[in-house]
């Protein structure tokens, strides 16, 4: 395990530089969708200049309520980039619950996939503190459509510089000894996990990662982090993004084989079905997985 030692910076360094070096590589697919290193910072900036616009700037806090997605990826990108704080929503808590945590989150806007616009539209007349609701989806009802937005935002914006100590993200527990409570983290203590992670796992620039957890979830999204990060040895890693498990087996089985060098954190329930698809060296419909480790809790499991 070799873990790189020093500040990282900020994790909107981390875009910047895979932008500058690998413009070109590939650093999420989804369901078909890429997003280069380029492309993922330019986005980010149309996203961030977006929220600049409507009086969202650094230390404020924007809610994302969505599965995996390709704009799960680009808005955690857009905050990381412009100083804001996000706070990820666990979609598999229950409206209450969600409803308590947006209240003591005190977002300034929302991001929701359409598949909750009934539980945001309940939510609306007690959600004080947002001043922006923005649908993943064509618009419908008075929410603002999410692709309007980036499209009105500047892909050559100035970000704000800020130091790496700064808070990026503010997640919260699931309650299950109480009431969901909130964490904050750094900037820097962010990218320090994700290269643990990556030391951990031992991957390296030509390695894909293939993600199932939920990246509303801490170990999800450092997972996300440690793709993009990959040691800082050479800053380019790839990161295939699935909704679901289904849509995991799905990815492998669909991957030639000579261009799949994965690794990936699984839910926990897989390490016991032993003869899962998902799982390191079993075969399914004639076929290996790729993947050389699974990551199910704290440790990987590897494959030799």
């Amino acid at each position: 395990m070799n873990a790189i030692k020093g500040d990282f910076g900020s994790l909107a360094d981390i875009l910047r530089r895979n932008a500058a070096h690998f413009s070109d590589v590939p650093a999420v697919l989804f369901e078909g969708k890429a997003r280069s290193h380029r492309d993922l910072l330019s986005r980010a900036r149309c996203i961030g200049s977006a929220l600049a616009q409507r009086g969202i700037g650094p230390g404020d806090r924007v809610a994302i309520l969505s599965h995996n997605a390709m704009e799960f990826t680009e808005i955690y990108a857009a905050t990381e980039l412009a100083g804001v704080v996000a706070v990820p929503l666990n979609h598999r808590l229950a409206q209450p619950e969600i409803g308590r945590i947006l209240l003591d989150a005190e977002p300034a806007l929302l991001f929701y996939q359409s598949g909750f616009a009934d539980m945001v539209d309940e939510l609306k007349p007690a959600l004080g503190s947002i001043r922006h609701f923005v649908r993943i989806a064509e618009n419908e009802g008075d929410a603002e459509d999410y692709s309007t937005l980036v499209k009105q935002g500047d892909p050559a914006w100035e970000e704000p510089r800020f130091a790496s100590g700064e808070i990026a993200h503010l997640l919260y527990t699931s309650g299950t000894t109480g009431r969901p409570k909130g964490c904050l983290q750094s900037h820097r203590s962010s990218a320090f996990a994700a290269n643990n992670i990556s030391a951990v796992m031992q991957s390296d620039c030509h390695d894909r990662g293939l993600l199932v957890m939920p990246i509303c979830h801490a170990g999800g999204k450092r997972f996300q982090m440690a793709a993009l990060l990959q040691r800082l040895a050479a800053v380019r890693g790839r990161l295939s993004l699935c909704a679901d498990q289904a849509a995991a087996a799905k990815w492998w089985l669909s991957m030639p084989m000579a261009s799949v060098s994965a690794e990936g954190p699984m839910p926990k329930a897989l390490s016991t079905r032993r003869t899962s698809p998902l799982m390191p060296g079993c075969r399914h419909q004639g076929r290996a997985c790729p993947l050389r480790r699974a990551r199910m809790t704290s440790n990987p499991l590897i494959v030799a």
